[in-house]
């Protein structure tokens, strides 16, 4: 064995060697080559796996590479290691955020890179003082339980980029019934006991077993799920691209949908099209054409805070609907978050309706569809200068909101990318980015039933909540250990008496 690979060894005090351990021996498996190669590799499967189509599978080699990582010889530089894998795949996509903040986007980066180096180092943790066979199979669980809190729970939450989301390929009925999270949970799964069944199998024989297992998985994932039957006749709508017009300008692109879109019943317009509330001239326009209107606007609460809010005006211009955003921008004057969710009961059925950043929140979303949503309206404002990546990222949670639910949504942004989306989440029409003024419209299609809540919508926070219990437990632990060592110090060598403990 050559000089580097013996400085680096096999990380004592494990239990048993995980089967990967085995490539140490010939001198190249344990050298700063290997490991940077296999650092590399990981990045560069992530960003494969994000093309979509064929190119999903290579998720598999991600999270192989990501869960091999724990075999590091130490815990301080698999942290860093893996550390300097989650800016790999974050950045990339994320480049927007240097437009947003400056430098210091550097550091938003890093928050979201320490979820999968925590990942690596507690499954480490874990196998080192229980076993390889326990590490692995709790490894999907913590794997989720990290997830959700990163996406869901904590403060800095942002869902974009998770594994679930690179799943989108897989066909309504996997969506349906786990989920994003739970998607995510099946993957890591598969990985796991590749590596636990895999042994002391050559490399190539570990890599047919992933990849079978992923084909089969896929396959019987792909059933087709029946569609629901619309019980009212489609709800015809119009939705126009604005970003931050004046009032001169929003009616004269409302007076275009009146004579273009003739047929349109309700027409949408984006978020923050209004800098206040509904002003009379809406309100009149409302009633001389007779229809529908969804607006963004600003509830104020007093002279500095007011509320994101979605205005439903009726054919003859009263509000008769209206809700905040829940899930305000975090570092942006977004307003207060909403003190409640309700949804809007129209005259074509339930309709959940959200602002922009909701659609990301499965938080937000399950508790539309738990009140019996059966359609999605999304208003939301992608700054046109954040970058045709970013409304790409956006757009792609309204999609896969729509797989788990199986409801069809309508979406318009004042810059793009507005949708019209299936109940399977297929784009049924779009307006695309940049696109001041663009007109999308179409018949949405309300289902008979409400959408569907996938069971990661208990799964996930379950594993949220185990994990905080387990960070108490070993919290607790690690202060009883500390406060016996000054017991016995104390007890031991200063008053010769026996400990307490």
């Amino acid at each position: 064995m050559s000089s580097v690979a013996s400085s680096v060894g096999t990380p004592p005090g494990l239990p048993e060697d995980p089967p990967s351990i085995v490539l140490a021996g010939n001198g190249f498996g344990n050298s700063a080559l290997f490991w940077t190669l296999m650092a590399a590799g990981t990045v560069g499967a992530f960003h494969l796996a994000r093309l979509g189509g064929i190119c999903t599978s290579f998720l598999a080699l991600h999270l192989s590479g990501l869960l091999f990582l724990r075999t590091l010889p130490s815990a301080r530089l698999a942290f860093y290691v893996t550390l300097l894998v989650g800016v790999g795949m974050y950045a990339p996509p994320l480049a927007f955020f240097y437009g947003l903040f400056g430098p210091p986007a550097v550091l938003f980066w890093l928050l979201l890179a320490i979820w999968p180096a925590a990942f690596v180092v507690l499954v480490r943790s874990i196998e080192k003082s229980e076993g390889r066979t326990y590490a692995l199979l709790i490894s999907p669980l913590l794997w989720t339980c990290l997830e959700y809190i990163r996406c869901e729970v904590w403060w800095l939450r942002f869902s974009w980029l998770s594994v679930g989301s690179l799943l989108e390929v897989l066909g309504p009925f996997a969506w349906q019934t786990l989920g994003v999270y739970g998607l995510g949970t099946l993957a890591m799964g598969l990985v796991a006991l590749e590596q636990g069944l895999g042994g002391r199998a050559r490399p190539w024989q570990r890599l047919l077993i992933l990849v079978t297992s992923v084909v089969l998985i896929a396959q019987f994932f792909r059933v087709p799920t029946p569609p629901s039957i619309a019980k009212q006749s489609p709800l015809r709508f119009a939705a126009v691209q604005l970003e931050f017009p004046g009032f001169p300008e929003l009616l004269e692109a409302l007076n275009r949908v009146a004579v273009e879109k003739p047929d349109a019943e309700l027409v949408l317009l984006p978020e923050y099209a209004l800098d206040g509330p509904v002003p009379e001239a809406l309100r009149e326009w409302c009633r001389r054409h007779r229809k529908w209107l969804v607006v963004g606007g600003k509830e104020p609460m007093d002279s500095t805070n007011y509320f994101n809010t979605a205005y439903v005006l009726g054919t003859n211009g009263a509000t008769v609907f209206q809700q905040a955003k829940s899930r305000p921008i975090q570092f942006f004057k977004d307003g207060q978050p909403a003190n409640s969710q309700q949804v809007w009961d129209s005259p074509w059925g339930k309709l959940g309706i959200a602002i922009c950043y909701d659609a990301s929140y499965r938080q937000v979303m399950d508790e539309l569809l738990r009140q019996g949503a059966a359609a999605f309206v999304i208003l939301s404002m992608d700054v046109v200068d954040w970058g045709k990546t970013e409304h790409l990222l956006n757009a792609q949670q309204a999609r896969l909101r729509c797989l788990e639910s199986g409801i069809p949504m309508v979406r318009v942004g004042s810059s793009g990318i507005s949708q019209w989306i299936s109940a399977t989440g297929k784009e049924l029409a779009t307006a695309e980015f940049p696109g001041p003024g663009a007109i999308l419209s179409g018949a949405l299609e309300i289902p008979d039933l409400p959408g569907t809540r996938p069971w990661d919508s208990w799964f996930a926070p379950l594993c949220a909540e185990a994990g905080k219990a387990g960070l108490c437990i070993g919290a607790f632990q690690v202060f009883l250990s500390f406060f016996r060592r000054i017991e016995k110090f104390i007890f031991r060598h200063h008053l010769r008496a026996k400990p307490l403990f």
